[in-house]
């Protein structure tokens, strides 16, 4: 993964090889939408920004389709 620091101070993660694994839309890059510094890590979630398909980042920082659970571990205060 190749980090990118924007002129803004937004950090682009380009996660270089990821696909979809549900349309295998190539993902390209990762951006934070609260916090724009951070970058992805195992656990996190993720939108496919073709299908719109709820994705999850495994151990190989690759996405994989998430378990519609995950939604109710989702603090709306957090997020």
């Amino acid at each position: 993964m190749e980090i990118n620091i924007n002129s803004d101070g937004t950090v682009t993660a380009v996660v270089d090889g990821v696909t979809c694994p549900s349309c295998n839309n190539s993902i390209e890059a990762s951006v934070g939408l609260h916090d724009p510094t951070i970058v992805p890590k195992e656990g996190d979630i993720s939108l496919c920004g073709h299908c719109g398909e709820l994705l999850l980042y495994n151990a190989d920082l690759k996405l994989e389709q998430a378990p519609m659970s995950i939604l109710r571990e989702i603090d709306p205060e957090t997020c």
